[in-house]
């Protein structure tokens, strides 16, 4: 795993982050064809984050992943999708 350097990071944290084994992955799905700026993806993408977690943290089925996720750094990808494939995701249980 790359070690990506954090500028608010302190060396202790960027090691910590680059030995831990990356158990919670959030993923964030832009649907494509949607022309958005760095600011309002960024936007949408934190909005979804804290959506997701206000919805999720106290279910009896997330409540222990939510509380490693508030205690430790984790991993984000983005992701495309069409739009049919956007939809799909929609039948997932834990989509924001």
């Amino acid at each position: 795993m790359s070690i990506v350097k954090i500028p608010h990071q302190t060396p202790e944290q960027i090691l910590a982050n680059s030995q831990q084994e990356d158990p919670i992955v959030m993923y964030y799905v832009a649907r494509q064809g949607r022309n958005l700026d760095l600011g309002q993806a960024m936007s949408l993408a934190g909005a979804a984050t804290v959506a997701c977690a206000d919805r999720y943290r106290d279910a009896p089925e997330w409540e222990e992943i939510f509380a490693t996720w508030f205690e430790q750094s984790y991993r984000k990808v983005v992701l495309r999708a069409s739009e049919e494939q956007f939809l799909a995701l929609r039948d997932l249980d834990c989509v924001c």
